[in-house]
């Protein structure tokens, strides 16, 4: 069964970060720190939650290869970001 509610929960948890990164809107340095925390603490649910659906269909290995690869991206394009500047 697909999680509706705590999917729409984890979206709902994400907005304000996705609209104070694309607007002109500043906040407080702790405000702005549970913002995004929030935003990522519900980003790695749903990571789970694809992970978890995605093993039904394909092997347990590349599920879990897939969502590492997804979990370090990030990292490698901040890491390309700063060796550019």
């Amino acid at each position: 069964m697909f999680p509706r509610i705590p999917l729409a929960m984890c979206a709902v948890a994400a907005i304000p970060a996705v609209v104070l990164r694309f607007s002109e809107l500043s906040a407080s340095p702790v405000a702005t720190m549970l913002i995004f925390g929030t935003a990522v603490g519900a980003a790695s649910f749903v990571l789970a939650w694809a992970a978890e659906a995605v093993r039904k269909d394909i092997s347990g290995a590349l599920a879990v290869a897939l969502l590492a690869l997804v979990a370090v991206l990030p990292e490698y394009a901040s890491e390309t970001v700063v060796e550019h500047t």
